[in-house]
């Protein structure tokens, strides 16, 4: 909230607010002395011309500040986001090991009421996946179109243009 009211122009961190007030209290002090006289000498004037050149001195300081300042509240903003979005994917992976463990839970629930004819049927059933995602990965390595043959192809092929 600080970050954002800065932004918008907000309340300035309390040690540039002094360096405001007494900027305020010198121009209040121009001000008078312009009201307060109709002719001005040259020394007073040297004085206002002096004064002026200060003032502009510690605006530019105070710009630069306040630039620093922002600089920082946009790398913090940044820092904010990337852990956000670090946060968010490691509540998918915990959702993800919550379905899991749900899931297991279940199977073991099944496993402990269950018969023995439905066990060895369960057992069948869970070596029959296993069979059938051990014939798929064996796919996905051998045969002519697996990524595996297209890679020793591509390398062949590579090896003889090259020599």
């Amino acid at each position: 909230e600080r970050v954002r009211a800065l932004k918008e122009g907000g309340p300035i961190p309390e040690a540039s607010n002094s360096r405001l007030r007494s900027l305020e209290s010198s121009l209040a002090w121009v001000e008078q002395l312009l009201m307060g006289r109709k002719s001005l000498s040259g020394s007073l004037l040297q004085q206002l011309n002096n004064l002026l050149a200060d003032t502009r001195a510690d605006m530019d300081k105070l710009w630069g500040h306040l630039q620093d300042t922002d600089s920082g509240l946009d790398s913090t903003e940044w820092k904010v986001t990337e852990q956000s979005s670090h946060l968010s994917a490691l509540n998918e992976e915990v959702d993800k090991l919550n379905q899991t463990v749900n899931y297991l839970r279940s199977q073991l629930g099944k496993m402990v009421n269950a018969s023995f004819s439905e066990s060895f049927r369960s057992i069948v059933e869970y070596f029959q996946q296993s069979e059938q995602a051990l014939r798929q990965a064996n796919a996905s390595v051998r045969g002519r179109q697996s990524p595996v043959v297209q890679a020793k192809h591509t390398r062949v092929v590579t090896v003889e243009l090259l020599r």
